[in-house]
């Protein structure tokens, strides 16, 4: 049970990674500046000097999180791990992750965001429909998390009280 939603997370984190940068990179800056083709938007902000924030704020978002998604399925896949973990825990930690992605999303978005708004008209702030459904998204996901760590933390109590789970580390 435990690999399904180390599996299931991962795909699920992928998702939201890849969505997250084309968001960040090309549907974002096209939405605040219509009309406009992403090739001269990119041209504006390399005149401006602001490419390089544009650009390494996504990236350094990807990676993060990236990061911490392949060490969560990665642990989850390794079979010391699986004999001690319950799934609701593995869940938990899971919809956290997720939610913290999807929530700092906006981080990786602000500079384009800002920089497109300051260079391009019509100079108005704002994301993408994509963008706020990414983010809400990660809100929700953190409250599921917190919810899913408060019955694992519960049922461990109590059962650890009824029996304790013997360990095979065979």
């Amino acid at each position: 049970m435990l690999k399904v939603v180390g599996v299931v997370v991962g795909v699920l984190l992928v998702a939201v990674l890849v969505l997250g940068t084309l968001d960040s990179l090309v549907w974002m800056p096209q939405y605040l500046a219509p009309g406009i083709p992403l090739p001269t938007i990119y041209r504006t902000l390399s005149g401006s000097g602001d490419l390089l924030a544009c650009l390494l704020s996504p990236v350094i978002w990807f990676l993060f999180w990236g990061a911490l998604g392949s060490v969560y399925v990665l642990v989850l896949l390794h079979r010391a791990f699986v004999v001690t973990a319950r799934p609701v825990t593995a869940a938990a930690l899971g919809a956290a992750l997720l939610g913290g992605a999807g929530f700092f999303q906006w981080w990786s978005a602000f500079a384009m965001g800002n920089s497109v708004s300051d260079e391009l008209p019509p100079g108005v702030g704002g994301t993408t429909p994509l963008g706020v459904v990414i983010v809400l998204g990660g809100l929700l996901l953190m409250v599921v998390a917190g919810a899913l760590g408060l019955v694992a933390a519960l049922t461990r109590k109590r059962s650890a009280l009824v029996s304790p789970r013997p360990v095979d580390n065979a």
